[in-house]
């Protein structure tokens, strides 16, 4: 793997802004939510973003146990 924030930090923001947007936009428009937002926006949400990875039936929400 690869530490993408290192990566991204030493970019310009102008071409970091743009591979943010290369790399998050299908995500980002696959949500109805967001269909008619800014470019700035979905830059912005972009960057927040963070890449996690699951094995197939691993619980990654569960209700908190109130006992």
């Amino acid at each position: 793997m690869f530490d993408e924030r290192k990566i991204l930090s030493e970019l310009n923001p102008r071409l970091r802004r743009e591979v943010i947007l290369h790399n998050t936009a299908f995500l980002i428009n696959s949500v109805p939510l967001f269909e008619d937002i800014s470019e700035d926006f979905m830059a912005e949400l972009g960057s927040r973003l963070e890449f996690s990875v699951f094995a197939p039936n691993e619980v990654i929400c569960a209700p908190k146990d109130w006992s």
